[in-house]
């Protein structure tokens, strides 16, 4: 059995609803040309998250994730969305641990590991980003960076678990 490749994109804080389904009826229009092996995976706003699941069962291959999620399925986190909540919309993946995340809003290896936990508990793929700043690359320090974030998130998780990742 060959390797399975994933192709993603993150629309990011960009991209209104009214360009989702222009956007997928392109992409159905070239999808065929994607070699079998290769899944793709848009991680649209959240506002667009059903549309782009609807719009996304025209184009083989392609899977619907969503930028962030919050650890608890439900309560009082305002500006927040769970997990169950992203399974509603459409999702099968879900962005964690991404630089900006991380940078600007103080997620720490502690949180994104209590996320990709809550991802798996719900039937989710974690999409686990490590990496460094410029900085830290500049100084050599980019593996450590990488090692420290990737055995922080994935701290006492067994191989089952990371497996889905």
């Amino acid at each position: 059995m060959g390797r399975n490749y994933l192709i993603a994109g993150n629309w990011k804080m960009n991209s209104g609803s009214g360009k989702t389904a222009p956007f997928f009826n392109e992409l159905a229009k070239i999808a065929g040309n994607v070699p079998g092996q290769v899944e793709m995976l848009i991680c649209p706003p959240f506002i667009s998250l059903s549309e782009a699941a609807e719009a996304a069962k025209s184009v083989p291959g392609m899977h619907i994730g969503a930028q962030n999620l919050h650890f608890e399925n439900d309560g009082a986190y305002t500006g927040e969305i769970s997990a169950v909540m992203l399974k509603d919309a459409g999702c099968s993946h879900v962005i964690i641990g991404h630089s900006e995340r991380r940078e600007y809003f103080g997620e720490t290896d502690q949180i994104i590991g209590k996320k990709i936990m809550k991802a798996l508990e719900n039937d989710l793929t974690p999409v686990v980003c490590v990496g460094e700043v410029l900085g830290q690359r500049k100084s050599g320090d980019h593996f450590s960076v990488v090692e420290t974030q990737t055995r922080g998130a994935l701290a006492g998780m067994g191989k089952v678990d990371i497996a889905k990742i």
